[in-house]
């Protein structure tokens, strides 16, 4: 489960295709963290079932999530099986390239990500960065 993203070209943040044919341009996209989905070979999907947590400080909904069905774990296995062979194929530097490119994103959103995770875990927001 990912917060839905999109690259600024339309890709998905996944999509190692672009790898693979020499684009490694992949740029960040801020996250929405109210919208969830599964992103299975590079494509964001949804499921049938939804669940959302109550944040235990205030007893408010948080945003709901995908539950994933057998089907679904299934489908990610499968293209991820698929992946394995392209992406072992794609140059180290390349493959280093978009792990770090992942990392920034992380930083990118490491407020949002703090701020999301003490709403969902309903601890004070002193222990944030905690």
């Amino acid at each position: 489960m990912s917060p839905s993203t999109v690259t600024s070209d339309g890709h998905t943040a996944s999509d190692t295709a672009g790898l693979r044919n020499g684009r490694s341009d992949f740029k960040h996209q801020a996250l929405t963290w109210t919208n969830f989905s599964n992103i299975i070979d590079g494509k964001l999907e949804t499921t049938k079932e939804t669940r959302c947590g109550i944040n235990p400080a205030t007893e408010q909904s948080n945003p709901s999530v995908p539950v994933a069905s057998k089907y679904d774990v299934d489908k990610a296995m499968s293209a991820a099986q698929k992946a394995f062979k392209p992406w072992a194929a794609v140059p180290y530097a390349a493959r280093q390239k978009a792990v770090l490119a992942f990392a920034d994103g992380l930083e990118a959103e490491k407020e949002a990500f703090s701020k999301f995770l003490t709403q969902e875990q309903g601890k004070p927001a002193s222990f944030q960065d905690a």
